[in-house]
Order: structure tokens, then C-alpha cells, then sequence
């Protein structure tokens, strides 16, 4: 019923334009780069980093119902029956039954969660999570179902490496294509296991290193090519690479640090050093990450091409890193303002029949 009612939309020219646009160029978009939309809106900032261009189907969807909604108007202006309204809901829930569960056996799962995944899950818990340290992480390939379903490291509530996320961080995923190429990597990402394809096991990683470590060599890159680059041949435990130069800060290949406790948003590391060093937090960079040492603020420089340094002062100090997205209060206000733009357009026929009114008076 969508297709027909949105057909009868168009012939409503308040909403033409707009839903044509909220539908075509979408549709373009999920096409790919061969039809050149998609390889054009790479261009913007974060959308070359879509993984999946279908996602923009949402979109497409919302166009489709404005047309449907404008032509349902249309049907029930054309034809004043009470009746007709639901009716015209009965055959659409029908039609969406029909074609979008009962026929379609890959709209929902015909079988229960453990018949799919939870047998899976089960072989984790028994061989992963019991070896598994904390503030380690576990290493498989991407997307690989073998422990269930694409995030099962959440319903696990275990450490890992990867995950399923349409718009991940590319620096993150630069890095762990370079640990297919330079295995020595996963010690810098804290990976302690690791599944082995080829044998079918999970396999320990001997020369892992801790969360929180401190650089014993600085190597500084110009930019993120150089810094990608000189990723493919790094040894994580002899050396940590930064972004710009750092001759203010020496290696601290005797200091010490220790977690004393985590989250999804914060770390309290406590160390000691002898002057002021590099200390290597092996947390993916995002704009938002503050470090403060006993209430200092402390530059966070990126590491490792993906990683979070902190240059910490000298001493025996409780270092606080936490995150507060610097999104949040740009997305807030937007909201704000498109929710009063909203109520402005809502309320503004009611207030010209208000004055209208009172004219008349």
C-alpha cells in the first residue's frame, strides 16, 4: 500500500519537492561509489566513513511516508466516509503481515536466540572469558559470528578488539588492518588472547602490555600518513609513536603505572616518574578525553596512530582521565532549536486564526 498511497501523494505540491529529495538522492547514495553520489558525499566529513551506504534507507523511508500520508489525505478528502480511515489501516497491516513477515523468512529469526547464537556464546564463556585478565582485551577477526552474534562481546561483557559498528573510528581500524601485517601490535592494544583462524584456537599473546605503560622511545611523525607508515614495523613495548613533536618529553623507561580503576569513561591511573614523560593509555583518541594529574591539566596527544598519549608532569601522582563528548552540547542545542522551530510552525495557523478572529470582532 506504501508505493500506490505515496503515487497519490505527489499530486500535493507542498510536499513534492521535499519528499522527491528525501527519497532520490538517498537512493543515489545507497547505489555506491559506481553511481557517484556516494563517492561525492565522501567528500564531507564522517561520511567517508560509512560503512554500510544502506543505512541511508531511513531516510528514503521517511520521504516515502510524507508522499503516503499526503496521499491517504488526498483518498479521504476525495472520499468522506468514517469507515474509510480504518479500513485503509486494516489492509495496510494486513499488507505488511503479509509480504513483510509471514512471506519474508529473513524479516525475524525463525528460531529462538540459543538455537542461533546462544550455543555459541556458551563455548566463549567456557573457553575465552575464564582466561581472560583484566584491563586485557581478546582478538578475532572482524564480524566473525563464531561466538555468536556480531556484538557478542556485550552480551559477554568481554574486552575486545572489535565489534559491529556502521561508523567506526577509521584511525582504529587503520590500526588494526596494520596488526594483520604487524602482529607485535596487538601487545600494544593490550590483546592477551587471541583467536588463531588457521589452528582453530584460542591462543595467549605472550609479550602483552598493560593498559597504562610509559614510553621507553619517542618516535614523532609529521602526519598521519607518516604515522601510519612507521606503524606497519613498530614494536609497542620498545618505542610509542606521537603526532608533532615532542623534544619537551623524555622516554621514562623506569617509571611506573598502574590502573587503579576503569570505566567506559573514566581512568584513574596512578604512576610515578622521574620528569616529565609520555604515558601511553591504550584508549582509542576521540576529541572529549580530558587528563588532569591531582588537578593539573595534561596535554592528551594522539599515540600510536590510534592510541592516547598524555604528557604527565614528574612525580608520584593520581592521573584522572575522563570523557565528555564535546557533541553533546552542539547536538543539545540544535534539538532545542529544532523543537521550537517545530511548535513555531505547529502553532503559527492557530495564531493567524487568532488574529483573524479578533479582526472580526
Amino acid at each position: 500500500m506504501l508505493l500506490p498511497l505515496a503515487v497519490l501523494g505527489l499530486r500535493n505540491r507542498a510536499v513534492r519537492v521535499s519528499s522527491l529529495l528525501l527519497i532520490v538522492l538517498p537512493v543515489w547514495y545507497m547505489l555506491g561509489p559506481d553511481a557517484g553520489l556516494y563517492r561525492l558525499g565522501a567528500l564531507l566529513p564522517g561520511f567517508h566513513r560509512v560503512r554500510a551506504p544502506i543505512h541511508f534507507w531511513f531516510v528514503t523511508a521517511i520521504g516515502l511516508a510524507i508522499l503516503a500520508a499526503s496521499g491517504a489525505a488526498w483518498v479521504f478528502e476525495r472520499w468522506r466516509r468514517d469507515w474509510l480511515p480504518f479500513v485503509l489501516a486494516a489492509l495496510i497491516l494486513t499488507d505488511l503481515f503479509y509480504w513483510n513477515s509471514y512471506a519474508n523468512i529473513y524479516a525475524y529469526a525463525r528460531h529462538g536466540f540459543d538455537d542461533l547464537y546462544g550455543n555459541k556464546e556458551r563455548v566463549a564463556q567456557a573457553k575465552v572469558l575464564p582466561v581472560m585478565a583484566p584491563l586485557t582485551r581478546y582478538d578475532a577477526p572482524d564480524l566473525l559470528t563464531v561466538f555468536g552474534p556480531l556484538n557478542h562481546p556485550l552480551d559477554l561483557r568481554l574486552e575486545a578488539t572489535y565489534g559491529y559498528n556502521p561508523l567506526q573510528l577509521s584511525a582504529y581500524a587503520e590500526y588494526r588492518d596494520a596488526m594483520k601485517v604487524n602482529p607485535k601490535l596487538r601487545s600494544g592494544l593490550n590483546v592477551s588472547h587471541y583467536l588463531d583462524v588457521e589452528a582453530g584456537a584460542v591462543v595467549p599473546n605472550s609479550g602483552v602490555l598493560p593498559r597504562a605503560y610509559f614510553a621507553r622511545q619517542i618516535l614523532s611523525a609529521q602526519d598521519a600518513r607518516e604515522s601510519l607508515r612507521l606503524l606497519q614495523l613498530l614494536d609497542p613495548p620498545q618505542a610509542t609513536i606521537v603526532l608533532g613533536s615532542m623534544a619537551d618529553v623524555q622516554p621514562a623507561p623506569d617509571g611506573v603505572a598502574d590502573v587503579s580503576s576503569d570505566g567506559e569513561q573514566a581512568y584513574r591511573v596512578h604512576y610515578k616518574a622521574a620528569a616529565t614523560a609520555l604515558l601511553k593509555l591504550s584508549v582509542p583518541y576521540f576529541p572529549g578525553w580530558r587528563a588532569t594529574a591531582d588537578g593539573t591539566p595534561c596535554p592528551i596527544v594522539i599515540a600510536d596512530h590510534a592510541l592516547m598519549g598524555i604528557v604527565v608532569p614528574g612525580g608520584e601522582r593520581n592521573l584522572l582521565v575522563e570523557f565528555h563528548s564535546d557533541y553533546f552540547r552542539r547536538g543539545a542545542i540544535l534539538s532545542t532549536a529544532s523543537l521550537v522551530l517545530a511548535l513555531c510552525i505547529l502553532l503559527w495557523p492557530i495564531a493567524g486564526k487568532l488574529r483573524q478572529s479578533k479582526i472580526g470582532v
